[in-house]
């Protein structure tokens, strides 16, 4: 921002502190809808399904707010460099919030139907040590973005590969379980669509700490493996 005058460039900061806090806020509904998500699905509180559902609207509001800011931001200032990619990381992290958030809100909406049903084919175990993972590395991200700290998002992804393991061998469990119960198919894929939404939490996860990589770095690693995650080259 050296071409702006320090009035310039300190409102510009403050315009910039406004879009990142406004997305740690966005970040911090997205949670608290999955948490309660979780909960309406594995302890069948179903008051926490219908704040699951109820939060997305807030979610959906930011993220349209936080894009005409964006948008805003770039028509009055034109960043450049570091301060452009910090905009642009900002504006892809919250679509993959609002899309967690989605997914919540999914979980919310089947709980009624699958969180007595889990318990009834014993599956309750398989998707707490997932829900578990997911709702760690969440809040892991949402502190690296906060804290843009590039070290610890590399990490982070690393842990989306527990999170694929885990819900390989739901699948696996729910698979053999429709196999001896066939008429059991339509709750089963009611199940399977949480189990779903669970991992993909996981990936929308990995895309944001993926976003944090390239603000800091300049590095694009959408398609790094998690062994070659480190290299700067």
């Amino acid at each position: 921002m050296d071409q702006h005058s320090p009035h310039i460039s300190s409102f510009f900061d403050d315009e910039l502190n406004s879009l990142r806090s406004m997305l740690l806020n966005m970040g911090g509904i997205a949670e608290q809808q999955v948490q309660d998500a979780f909960a309406a699905l594995l302890e069948q509180d179903l008051s926490r399904a219908a704040s699951a559902i109820s939060q997305d609207k807030q979610v959906n509001a930011l993220e349209m707010s936080i894009d005409e800011l964006a948008v805003q931001i770039i028509a009055r200032f034109q960043p450049t460099a570091n301060d452009l990619r910090t905009v642009f990381a900002i504006v892809k992290a919250i679509t993959d919030l609002e899309r967690i958030g989605d997914k919540a809100e999914k979980m919310g909406t089947l709980a009624p139907v699958v969180a007595p049903y889990l318990a009834e084919i014993n599956m309750t175990d398989y998707l707490r040590v997932m829900a578990r993972t997911v709702q760690i590395m969440l809040h892991d991200t949402l502190d690296a973005f906060a804290r843009q700290d590039a070290v610890a998002a590399q990490e982070i992804i690393r842990r989306d590969e527990h999170v694929n393991g885990e819900y390989d061998r739901a699948y696996h469990a729910l698979m053999d379980h429709i196999q001896k119960q066939p008429t059991t198919i339509e709750k089963s894929l009611s199940l399977f669509a949480c189990m779903r939404a669970m991992e993909r939490i996981g990936d929308h996860c990995t895309n944001i700490c993926e976003h944090i990589v390239y603000r800091v770095q300049g590095r694009d690693i959408r398609h790094s493996t998690t062994q070659h995650l480190g290299d700067n080259d």
